[in-house]
């Protein structure tokens, strides 16, 4: 098993167990492990992906237009609000719900705006690591 190898399951295992989510692609151009720096292709993360699957230690979570993957059995299922192009999964919100049952031939609604409160979120999007 190579250094990247060893970083890349140490990462994925961080994850999974830790932050308790999937993880694609995205989370492994660039990170870091044991204070090292590691980029990789997307190229090679799909090579290094498709071996983890094929040793049985890692398994497809999901796909909306991006795979997502966790650990052999750990399972988180898909996002309730993830968008896909046959909206597969969202008709169980109540607001698309409401929206989709309104009748098409007479007036609609317009200028729809929707608000709400997500108390302490500057506090998440400003440590937030890009």
């Amino acid at each position: 098993m190579s250094e990247l190898d060893e970083a890349m399951m140490k990462h994925i295992s961080h994850i999974v167990h830790e932050e308790h989510r999937p993880f694609s692609y995205q989370d492994f151009l660039r990170f870091t492990v044991d204070e090292k720096e590691y980029e990789t292709a997307h190229g090679t993360f799909r090579n290094k992906i498709s071996q983890l699957m094929r040793d049985g230690k890692v398994e497809l979570a999901y796909n909306a237009g991006i795979a997502f993957y966790t650990l052999k059995g750990v399972s988180f299922g898909k996002p309730k609000f993830t968008m896909t192009p046959n909206r597969t999964g969202v008709p169980q919100d109540p607001i698309i719900k409401l929206i989709e049952s309104l009748p098409m031939d007479r007036r609609g609604l317009h200028d729809i705006r929707c608000r709400f409160e997500a108390h302490g979120i500057w506090s998440v999007l400003s440590t937030a690591h890009m």
